[in-house]
């Protein structure tokens, strides 16, 4: 039995919603793989931005991704599954002294 697209809302910071041109948007998707693969598809700047490499689809080391809150590197990364209304944050990690 296939899964339903959910709608969710995206927030975009720093870099990744300048390069986006937007500070959010809403996809819809079953996974955050899913949704991550949407955006890229709409905004192909973004893929070098989120992946280490094309295709490869293993987010860069300081990219993180929020699902209500929680990273999603402790729930099941980008096979996280999304619901109705999830808010999604992605952000770099930002340094500095």
């Amino acid at each position: 039995m296939k899964t339903m697209s959910r709608k969710v809302k995206i927030k975009l910071f720093a870099q990744i919603s300048e390069v986006a041109g937007k500070k959010e948007l809403e996809l819809e998707g079953e996974t955050i793989g899913d949704l991550l693969e949407r955006l890229v598809e709409d905004i192909v700047e973004l893929e070098e931005v989120l992946f280490k490499e094309k295709k490869a689809r293993s987010l860069k080391e300081d990219i993180i991704i929020l699902k209500e809150g929680r990273n999603i590197d402790h729930l099941k990364g980008l096979d996280s599954e999304i619901e109705e209304g999830d808010k999604i944050s992605i952000f770099p990690v930002v340094g500095g002294g």
